[in-house]
């Protein structure tokens, strides 16, 4: 009898997501509600029976509902939602305590803890997913931002049993840029292999070498999500201990060497948002200790990436703003050249400027401003650069002659170009730069006068 209850219970289980199973439920329940109220006379049934029977079929009913809805990822939070089938319920448990305990205990080891959430998706849904399109149509109703998902079974090949796993990754398209998430998804695709085959002589992820794979391929995995969502301080943790991994250990398996690939590219991101952030707040606070923020994270980012644009150009700043070492700011500002961009170049004339060298910087502002429409942006922020050392050091006044330039030939603000060059011309004194007064004033001359024939308008009436 104990043996036939057991059998009956584990087949309820077996089945118990199906909507078959509570409709037999409901008239299995039924029929037991009505023979205990009624000790087999129906008319023995009272209405207060009828009452408490209908609810508990009720409650039976909402029970089997709400225990077999797709769980979903709270709202405000980043959803992971990870979804793997096995053949047996050893090999589930395995599953369930090596990987998906892997995965929830990164997740909730992140600093913002309240941005993940870790979503686990029942079998019968994963069952489901038969092309891309189901997958996805899972992952927006889990509400979550990454799914890992697949099956895992054992077959016998030549008399040894064999471990096959089969894992596929998608990515929603939003909170993050379509085309970020399209990367993205390649990665897991690229990282969760459609088919690994494990030989062994029992369970799936007895070896060494698998848990080694969950390890790693599940700590760059959470890192990126992490970079993505803005965690950036658990991102960096996790490359990082990634990053002493491999040095620490040498391995041949195509995930690792992927990871190892990449994993420069990952930190250069991190460390970038991170001299961004502080180099924006430098230029709002103006306070030194930011300066000894800036330098471990340049120290960093000279060994995963030494020779990027972005890297020489915050290395350039940097030993502009610490120590006014214009020599290997140049330097470093010349290694960063590239046709694509015009940094290099306003970076370029400010540091010849700076230090007096008026015809050579006057010569790269000429080249860079005529690539000014294809980076308005760049333009901006340079005289906001030059604006700030001014106030810093007023007597470097060659450089109200520089801004005058880019007022007059890049932004084409005529208005602003007259008032540095007057003031260039006013306090900088006559035996210095003459050659540059001589332009500023035929550039005045020529404001004044094309303001006099109507060929330039102001919304504000200049004074001429």
């Amino acid at each position: 009898m104990e043996s036939i209850v057991k059998e009956i219970i584990n087949l309820i289980k077996s089945r118990w997501h199906k909507k078959s199973t509570i409709l037999i439920l409901v008239l299995f329940s039924s029929g037991v509600l009505l023979w205990v109220f009624s000790g087999i006379n129906f008319q023995n049934i009272k209405e207060s029976q009828l009452w408490v029977g209908g609810l508990l079929l009720t409650f039976l009913v909402v029970y089997w509902y709400y225990s077999n809805r797709l769980p979903r990822a709270p709202k405000g939070k980043i959803g992971f939602a990870l979804g793997i089938v096995a053949d047996n319920p050893a090999q589930q448990q395995k599953l369930k305590r090596d990987f998906s305990q892997t995965l929830r205990d990164l997740l909730n080891r992140s600093k913002y803890k309240y941005s993940f959430v870790f979503v686990e998706i029942p079998n019968h849904f994963i069952d489901k997913i038969v092309s891309p399109d189901d997958a996805i149509k899972t992952l927006h109703n889990s509400r979550s931002s990454f799914m890992v998902y697949g099956k895992a079974r054992t077959i016998t090949i030549n008399g040894q049993l064999q471990h096959i796993l089969n894992l596929e990754g998608v990515v929603a398209h939003k909170p993050i840029p379509t085309e970020i998430s399209k990367s993205f998804s390649k990665e897991f695709s690229d990282l969760f292999p459609r088919r690994m085959t494990i030989s062994s002589e029992g369970d799936l992820f007895q070896f060494e070498v698998t848990a080694q794979w969950i390890d790693v391929v599940s700590k760059y995995i959470i890192g990126v999500a992490a970079l993505l969502s803005g965690d950036i301080g658990y991102a960096q943790e996790l490359f990082e201990n990634l990053q002493q991994v491999f040095l620490d250990k040498k391995s041949s398996l195509p995930a690792f060497i992927k990871i190892k690939q990449r994993l420069p590219s990952r930190l250069e991101d991190i460390y970038l948002i991170q001299l961004n952030i502080l180099y924006e707040e430098l230029k709002h606070t103006k306070a030194d200790t930011l300066m000894s923020k800036m330098k471990p994270v340049l120290d960093k980012l000279s060994i995963v990436s030494p020779n990027s644009f972005d890297a020489r150009f915050f290395r350039s700043v940097w030993y502009f703003l610490h120590s006014r070492n214009v020599s290997k700011a140049k330097a470093e500002t010349l290694k960063a050249q590239n046709k694509k961009h015009t940094t290099w170049q306003y970076n370029y004339a400010f540091l010849l400027a700076y230090e007096g060298n008026m015809r050579e910087a006057v010569r790269q502002y000429k080249f860079a401003v005529e690539e000014v429409f294809e980076e308005p942006k760049v333009v901006l922020e340079v005289i906001e650069f030059i604006m700030w050392v001014l106030d810093v050091e007023p007597d470097k006044t060659q450089l109200h002659f520089c801004l005058g330039m880019i007022y007059y030939y890049a932004i084409k603000d005529y208005a602003l170009a007259l008032q540095d060059f007057e003031k260039f011309v006013e306090v900088t004194p006559v035996n210095r730069f003459s050659s540059q007064r001589r332009e500023a004033e035929r550039l005045i001359t020529q404001i004044k006068k094309d303001i006099k024939s109507g060929k330039i308008k102001f919304e504000n009436e200049v004074d001429v």
